[in-house]
């Protein structure tokens, strides 16, 4: 009887490609994990696995993962062109009967979550073989963006409310959670192998 492994970590497991990577691997972890092992030694195994699939496809394949970081940051830079040719118009003509704050919050809305998904599920979808491993490394680009940005804009973020520092870290990591979402939601080279 194989014994009921956390349902998450088997998830992970298998976005990453694991199983079909290196099997035994699996079988030994679920055969120790049924032997007794915790379930924190079980969650340890699985997040070293990862980690070290993730180095290895990023070090076996290191010019998708600069095509993969430069796909990423030219669809950012297609919504910013996007917005500076918008920008002008929007504050002589919008929607009629529309309040125009509303259609700000909008746009906003708009790039804060249906634009990382886009880029995400762009990314991973140019880069099947090894997505999950070429969204990683292109949110990974992203933080250390935010983490540069916010170093050189430091005083001026620290002269802010606490309440809009807040909403400046709420709104970063949403933006890098749509973008994992959106990598996510295409399904893994083998995984869509196997259900065609």
């Amino acid at each position: 009887m194989t014994p009921k492994t956390p349902a998450i970590a088997r998830w992970l497991l298998d976005r990453f490609g694991i199983p079909q990577q290196n099997e035994p691997l699996v079988g030994d972890l679920v055969e120790e994990y049924g032997a007794g092992r915790s379930v924190l030694w079980f969650w340890r195994q699985v997040l070293v696995a990862i980690a070290t699939t993730i180095t290895r496809d990023v070090r076996n394949h290191r010019l998708l993962a600069a095509q993969a970081i430069a796909t990423g940051w030219l669809l950012w830079a297609a919504w910013g062109q996007l917005m500076h040719l918008v920008e002008p118009r929007m504050y002589v003509s919008y929607p009629r009967g529309w309040n125009r704050m509303a259609y700000f919050e909008i746009l906003f809305l708009l790039m804060v979550t249906v634009w990382p998904v886009l880029v995400g599920w762009v990314v991973a979808r140019i880069h099947r073989a090894q997505q999950t491993a070429m969204v990683l490394v292109f949110a990974a680009s992203q933080v250390i963006w935010f983490i540069g940005y916010y170093g050189l804009h430091y005083h001026e973020i620290q002269r802010k409310t606490i309440p809009n520092q807040a909403v400046e870290i709420v709104l970063t990591c949403t933006v890098l959670l749509m973008t994992l979402v959106g990598g996510f939601l295409q399904k893994p080279r083998a995984e869509a192998r196997v259900a065609s």
